[in-house]
């Protein structure tokens, strides 16, 4: 562990990094972002690897929206949670820049029903069509089996 107290200019580089990096410009430092930081400093990170961290994050697209709820994960809270969770975002940027080829995006999918867009279930999103406020995934009436 570290004895020296992390430096606020590092803290203030850290997080100007992922601002940019994520694309928040109207971000603030709060104090749950600034004591993330400090504590990841704190326990030997360096400034180098949560910035390693941050660009793991950025190449997720999970974190970045690609998922069930459509949900961006991309907070320096998360990122700098604890030393297990840097590290997993370290080791996700790592693996990519071992690999001379960038990440894939995934392949374009092509309804198949031009009521539910081929998820098989309508109100799924509000984009989709006949979306209806808090009811959530009902069959698509199109898609189902002929009784």
């Amino acid at each position: 562990m570290r004895s020296k107290k992390p430096q606020n200019s590092q803290i203030i580089e850290i997080f100007d990094y992922w601002r940019s990096v994520m694309d928040h410009p109207a971000a603030k430092l709060i104090s749950s972002r600034s004591r993330a930081i400090a504590a990841r400093l704190n326990e030997g990170y360096t400034v180098d690897e949560i910035k390693l961290a941050i660009d793991g994050c950025r190449s997720s697209s999970f974190h970045m929206g690609d998922n069930l709820h459509r949900t961006v994960y991309d907070d320096l809270t998360l990122i700098c949670r604890d030393g297990a969770k840097l590290e997993q975002f370290i080791g996700r940027r790592r693996s990519i820049s071992r690999t001379s080829q960038p990440a894939r995006p995934p392949e374009p999918h092509i309804p198949t029903c031009s009521v539910c867009r081929g998820t098989g279930y309508i109100d799924s999103h509000p984009d989709t069509p006949g979306f209806v406020p808090g009811r959530h995934f009902l069959p698509c009436s199109a898609c189902l089996p002929p009784p």
